[in-house]
């Protein structure tokens, strides 16, 4: 894969690496603090998150996914939770915040993993 400073990005969704880390109302390379950062470097400290916080009112949700509910295999709710993009926007914005953190504290080293 072709290694691009996201700020070069613009916007073409799914041409980079980084397109895991973004959700409908969020998008790395939109995100002015990693504009001179490699797609590669942002991953590689992306991959080390393990602390991303459930939406509020996703807490006790039994739908993990925010799809289609199953109550059982003839009773379903038949849409996607009113709450996934709200949630999926707000674990996106919760690792940028990450990856900008430890690129202030110095970067992607295997020495900074934080758990």
């Amino acid at each position: 894969m072709l290694i691009m400073k996201i700020g070069q990005l613009d916007m073409h969704c799914g041409e980079c690496g980084v397109i895991y880390c973004c959700e409908n109302g969020y998008a790395v390379c939109s995100d002015e603090r990693f504009a001179d950062i490699d797609d590669k470097e942002y991953c590689k400290i992306a991959d080390k998150v393990t602390n991303i916080k459930v939406l509020d009112v996703c807490v006790d949700c039994e739908r993990g996914d925010c799809g289609v509910y199953y109550y059982s295999k003839t009773d379903y709710a038949d849409e996607d939770c009113e709450h996934k993009d709200e949630r999926e926007n707000y674990q996106a914005t919760q690792l940028a915040d990450f990856v900008y953190s430890e690129l202030k504290k110095g970067g992607s080293d295997d020495d900074n993993k934080t758990t």
